[in-house]
């Protein structure tokens, strides 16, 4: 018998019938899972999906996690045919990497969202201590989610706009979109959302015109966002709404609306349904914005009741549109291969167990040369000089241009010290060159203990890139990726994967 908890609200399923949670709220059945390691927020989400419409498959209350944790729980839901969607609030993992094999196979069957709290250095702190859970490094979890195609948000309600998108509208086929509008200003927002989201706005003029001129007055705007103007009443609309709807050039609509005198506000309501069924009928997903007064806010009450996709604010509309554009790139580029690399490895072994035996958690530069150097990974040619001489053989070895650093476990960021010198054209300039870096190392620090002189190629200028890797306390194996150079720390333009990975 597994174990669920402790310090749980209990469970439910819509398939079993059964609700031992102490929840207040009535839960309708439906299509979303939600996996919560929060009890208190887990009962409050039970009562916004009854005030939101949000039919739950099942909602389980993870707890502390002394036998079953979120990758088996995932598990099952994920080969639960009444789950459409499923929800986590995460606030840290223990078993990182089967939680990376679990949401891969999840999201290849349905999308994933995910709440993870403790991005700030205090939040961490808090989740630490709320659930005795590794937060671990917000960046890694963040880039993790993205490998496995995961949908994360900060935000609850963004969370829960998704879910319902997601569980009840169709996937776009292609990525043309076209926003249909009766508000330049509305329209503007839109469009620099849909920038934002990174959703991609048709824009083939002369098809434009010719899809939407019917709906369009003359002083309207065909151009995208289409602007059908505030003089615009419910016929126009339809007429603009069902145009993407039947064209084989648009595969999906965001339509706004600003309450105006002119428009025949009873109208509104059946006006979205109808166009919203239009849309559907064809296999097309379709996201409101509508802004007004006490009419428009009734409408929203009202379709949402009817799961058709309508917010108060353009933000959400676009964001939930993206969510699905989002799911869907990832299916569409998703690849399982790995690259494999034929390495020996013994020699990588012999070093690294050298350098640990000698109390070192760190590599000469020779010792890194001969790692990277027995990959087959191409690097500058360099030797270790013990004395002036050597350095100037080596110097005419090697060819000018040379580069010398300073070899000392004592000094390994050699900038700082003074301890590393470019562009060396001659002899002449490696001689001051070498005495120069002696002197500042031992400015920098007096006891250092100095190793020698590393002498090697000057390459050309190009992009620098910094490769590193690391073992997470959660995922395992990570490997980084970014900007390099002495300004790496400063920009920070880095990202991180899970292994294992491909290329892609």
């Amino acid at each position: 018998m597994r174990i669920l908890g402790p310090n749980i609200f209990g469970l439910y399923s819509s398939s079993s019938s059964l609700n031992s949670t102490f929840s207040a709220s009535k839960i309708m059945p439906g299509n979303v899972a939600i996996l919560t390691q929060s009890g208190a927020l887990g009962i409050a989400m039970i009562g916004k999906t009854a005030v939101d419409n949000i039919g739950l498959s099942a909602i389980v209350s993870i707890g502390n996690k002394s036998d079953l944790d979120e990758a088996e729980l995932l598990e099952y839901l994920t080969e639960q045919d009444e789950t459409k969607v499923i929800l986590m609030y995460i606030e840290g993992v223990k078993n990182g990497k089967v939680l990376i094999e679990t949401l891969k196979r999840a999201t290849l069957k349905k999308p994933v969202v995910v709440i993870k709290s403790g991005r700030s250095k205090r939040g961490a702190m808090a989740a630490a201590s709320h659930t005795g859970s590794l937060a671990g490094s917000d960046a890694v979890f963040d880039a993790i989610m993205k490998q496995c195609g995961v949908l994360r948000t900060d935000s609850i309600e963004e969370a829960f706009n998704w879910c319902k998108f997601l569980s009840t509208s169709p996937r776009p086929k292609g990525s043309r979109c076209v926003i249909v509008t009766n508000g330049g200003g509305i329209g503007v927002l839109a469009t620099d959302a849909c920038e934002k989201y990174g959703i991609e706005l048709y824009d083939d003029q002369e098809i434009l015109k010719e899809v939407f001129g019917p709906a369009t007055p003359s002083f309207g705007s065909t151009k995208n966002p289409v602007d059908i103007t505030g003089g615009a009443v419910s016929e126009d609309y339809v007429l603009a709404l069902s145009a993407p709807a039947l064209s084989k050039h648009m595969d999906s609509t965001i339509a706004l609306y600003c309450e105006t005198a002119t428009f025949d506000s009873h109208n509104l309501t059946p006006m979205i349904r109808d166009t919203c069924k239009t849309h559907f009928d064809r296999g097309k997903p379709i996201s409101y914005a509508i802004v007004g007064g006490a009419s428009v806010e009734n409408s929203i009450l009202t379709l949402k009741k009817e799961s058709i996709p309508v917010y108060g604010d353009v933000r959400d509309a676009v964001s939930s549109l993206a969510a699905s554009y989002k799911y869907k790139k990832y299916i569409d580029e998703y690849s399982d291969s790995v690259d494999e690399a034929d390495i020996c490895t013994e020699p990588i072994n012999s070093i690294i167990t050298n350098a640990l035996a000698e109390g070192r958690n760190f590599l000469f530069s020779s010792e890194g040369i001969e790692i990277v150097g027995s990959t087959g990974i191409s690097i500058p040619a360099a030797k270790i000089a013990h004395n002036l001489e050597e350095a100037l053989a080596f110097a005419g070895e090697i060819g000018y241009p040379v580069v010398m650093k300073i070899v000392s476990r004592d000094i390994l960021h050699k900038s700082d010290a003074g301890g590393i010198i470019l562009n060396i054209e001659k002899d002449e300039e490696a001689i001051d060159a070498y005495e120069a870096i002696i002197y500042n190392a031992k400015s920098y620090k007096s006891d250092a203990r100095i190793d020698g002189i590393e002498v090697s190629e000057m390459v050309d200028p190009d992009v620098e890139l910094i490769i590193g890797a690391r073992r997470d306390p959660s995922f395992g194996p990570i490997v980084m990726c970014g900007l390099g150079g002495i300004y790496v720390e400063i920009m920070k333009d880095i990202t991180f994967r899970g292994l294992p990975l491909n290329r892609k």
